[in-house]
C-alpha cells in the first residue's frame, strides 16, 4: 500500500521557511526602502516696501514668476507672494515676499515695523524719479524696517524703474553690493538682485 505523503516533505526548502516563520514570529520579510520625500520647509520671509510708483509690484511679480505682469494694481495693504531662489546644490528654498504700500500716507513707521518682524531680508524699493530726497525716504524706510531688537536683517535698496531714467540720472544712482539701480520691464539688475538675496539668506533659517 502505497506511504501517504506528509505535507512539506516534496518542498523542503518551502518547511524550513514556514519552521523558521513560526520560531520568529515577529520578524517581518525585508521589504525594499523607498526613500521619502523631505519635509517641505517654512518660508523665508522677504519683506518688500517702498514708494509709490516705483516698480515694486512689477518687480515681486518677476521674482515670483518669471513674467513681467501685462497689467499692474495699485496694492491695498499688504500682499504676500510665493516665490522660489536656488539654494545650495541648486534646491529651490522657498521665499514668502511680504510687499506693502510703504510710502508715510499710507503707513506709519510703527506699522512697518510691525509688519516686518520676523523678515529674514528687506528690499527696499524707491521711485529715483520723485523729486523730493530719495536717501531721507530710503533712511526712514530702513529705520522702520530694520529697528526690530536683537535682530540683523540684510536690507538692500534698490532704484525702480530705472528704465526710465537718462544716462545722465541713471549714473548718478549709488551703484554698489547693497543699492542699486533696477527695472522689472527690462530685467535690468534683476538677476544681481536675486544673488544678493540668495547669498544673504544662506545663513538664515535652515537653508
Amino acid at each position: 500500500m502505497p506511504r501517504q505523503q506528509q505535507h512539506g516533505e516534496d518542498y523542503p526548502e518551502q518547511q524550513q521557511q514556514y519552521q523558521e516563520q513560526q520560531q520568529h514570529p515577529l520578524q517581518e520579510r525585508p521589504q525594499e526602502q523607498q526613500q521619502q520625500p523631505a519635509p517641505p520647509r517654512n518660508p523665508l520671509k522677504v519683506f518688500v516696501c517702498g514708494d509709490d510708483s516705483s516698480g515694486r509690484s512689477s518687480l515681486v511679480a518677476l521674482l515670483t514668476t518669471g513674467q513681467f505682469p501685462e497689467q499692474s494694481f495699485r496694492t491695498l495693504g499688504i500682499e504676500v507672494h510665493q516665490g522660489t531662489l536656488d539654494g545650495r546644490n541648486g534646491e529651490g528654498i522657498p521665499v514668502a515676499y511680504w510687499e506693502g504700500r510703504g510710502s508715510a500716507a499710507h503707513f506709519s513707521p510703527g506699522s512697518l515695523l510691525g509688519y516686518s518682524i520676523g523678515s529674514d531680508a528687506v528690499v527696499v524699493v524707491y521711485n529715483p524719479q520723485l523729486r523730493d530726497g530719495a536717501a531721507a525716504r530710503v533712511k526712514a524706510y530702513r529705520e522702520a524696517t530694520t529697528g526690530e531688537p536683537g535682530r540683523d536683517v540684510p536690507t538692500v535698496v534698490v532704484a525702480g524703474r530705472a528704465d526710465l531714467l537718462s544716462e545722465a540720472a541713471l549714473a548718478k544712482i549709488r551703484n554698489d553690493d547693497d543699492w542699486f539701480p533696477v527695472s522689472a520691464r527690462t530685467g535690468m539688475n534683476v538677476s544681481r538682485l536675486r544673488d544678493w538675496l540668495a547669498a544673504h539668506l544662506q545663513g538664515r533659517r535652515d537653508i
